[in-house]
């Protein structure tokens, strides 16, 4: 497989586990065919390396596919939360929803 946003998450979640355990060498294998970086981490600058390095790459991705939808015409975000007078953040929002998500139960 080229290159899936989804392997490359979980595979820096795991790396990030295994780094808060201090379980080095760590292995950083996707077997994606497009991947930045070494295979293993072996301690944690290697591995904040490695994040850096694919986190950067996975973001020039989504940004690549945002420009080629816009151009199409295909990009349409919903910033109906957003407002230019900053009264309710994207934050806000999502913490008064899972509240009162949590009070519906």
């Amino acid at each position: 497989m080229q290159f899936t946003g989804q392997q490359l998450l979980m595979t820096a979640r795991t790396a990030i586990m295994a780094a808060e355990e201090r379980k080095y060498p760590i292995q950083l294998e996707s077997f994606l065919k497009e991947q930045k970086g070494e295979k293993i981490a072996h301690n944690f600058q290697q591995l904040s390396m490695w994040l850096n390095l694919n986190l950067n790459h996975f973001e020039e991705k989504l940004l690549m596919a945002e420009w080629k939808m816009y151009k199409n015409g295909d990009y349409k975000p919903n910033t109906r939360y957003r407002t230019s007078d900053d009264k309710q953040t994207t934050t806000q929002i999502m913490a008064e929803t899972i509240y009162n998500v949590g009070k519906e139960r």
